[in-house]
């Protein structure tokens, strides 16, 4: 397991004075767990959004939760997009439950550590989801006196604190790498898996997303699913698109050659097992009615969710989950780096 934060790592960039029934609360781990017992879902958020507002400066009661579909990056460089808004507040709601259990069980670190990760991967704030969570990470996890009244700013600031952070937990990319291929081997099977170390979208006919059989809504959600940029070996872009030839027996049909710089794209040199890249541009010119479409992008954020509620399970249910690289190691503890 992890080690205790042996000292604070304090330094006095935002003062949380403000937000003393807080601080009040996380005195002690039993006064901490007594609070979290009588804690409900609508407070839950207004704690979380009260500390989001304080580490993005704005005030503290402001409303900072969007109602849009969220993503990181702009419209042509989009690296991630957060799930649906609609499926927004169950994903928040499973949050809420198992950050609240882990703490009644003595489990605030792991606590923070879920509220780190599930905060960055529902996007519900259209900045400062990555502060937001370092910060309840590091008031979960640091002695907090009448004298330290000052939040974790260096581990909280942005750019800096990315960085300073990754000394007690992985970058998120460097955890969701395993998580997604976790929901693959739900959606697409262990079998298939076992025989494919990877996925890859080939791009051989880029104009085929240009068909003009499909409904202009639908194509662009498309072409968003298509361009998002980065992305572990297992995309919930690829994984959406496998799983609708597999459950058409087209797996074969649409199997592509080869993909580009798919070992240096992601660092796969010690896996030898083979990546299945499909011809996904030809998959989207063969549509000729718009519910092909439509199973695409619903799955696609069906995946979404599912990573989500992975997450939370591999952090909750730490002995279901072994690291793969240390079968000593639950997946969970892989997390911390320290």
């Amino acid at each position: 397991m992890a080690k205790p934060l042996e000292k604070p790592m304090s330094a006095n960039i935002h003062d949380v004075s403000d937000i003393r029934p807080l601080l009040k609360n996380l005195k002690n781990r039993e006064t901490l767990r007594v609070w979290a017992e009588s804690l409900g879902f609508d407070e839950f958020i207004e704690v979380i959004t009260k500390v989001h507002n304080m580490v993005v400066g704005r005030d503290l009661q402001a409303d900072s939760l969007v109602g849009e579909q969220t993503r990181i990056g702009g419209h042509w460089d989009t690296t991630y997009f957060a799930p649906r808004p609609e499926d927004r507040v169950a994903l928040l709601k499973s949050m809420y439950v198992a950050s609240r259990q882990l703490i009644i069980h003595g489990r605030e670190k792991d606590a923070g550590l879920l509220l780190y990760i599930v905060l960055q991967a529902i996007h519900p704030f259209a900045d400062g989801n990555g502060r937001t969570g370092r910060a309840l990470f590091m008031l979960l996890n640091e002695p907090v006196t009448t004298t330290a009244k000052k939040a974790t700013g260096d581990f909280i600031a942005n750019g800096k604190g990315r960085e300073l952070f990754s000394n007690l937990i992985k970058y998120p990319a460097a955890i969701l790498e395993p998580i997604y291929e976790l929901v693959a081997k739900d959606v697409l099977g262990e079998e298939f898996v076992r025989n494919f170390g990877a996925l890859d979208y080939a791009y051989f006919r880029a104009n085929a997303r240009h068909n003009g059989k499909l409904d202009d809504d639908l194509m662009r959600q498309l072409n968003d699913i298509v361009t998002e940029k980065g992305g572990p070996a297992f995309r919930a872009r690829d994984i959406a698109f496998v799983s609708v030839l597999q459950s058409k027996g087209m797996l074969d049909l649409y199997k592509a050659m080869g993909s580009r710089n798919q070992y240096e794209r992601w660092n796969r040199s010690q896996d030898a097992r083979p990546t299945y890249a499909y011809d996904g541009d030809n998959y989207i010119a063969d549509m000729d009615n718009d519910d092909k479409a439509r199973e695409v992008i619903s799955a696609y954020w069906n995946v979404k969710k599912a990573l989500v509620e992975k997450i939370i399970d591999v952090i909750v249910n730490e002995a279901s989950y072994q690291d793969a690289n240390d079968p000593k190691k639950s997946l969970k503890d892989s997390m911390y780096t320290y």
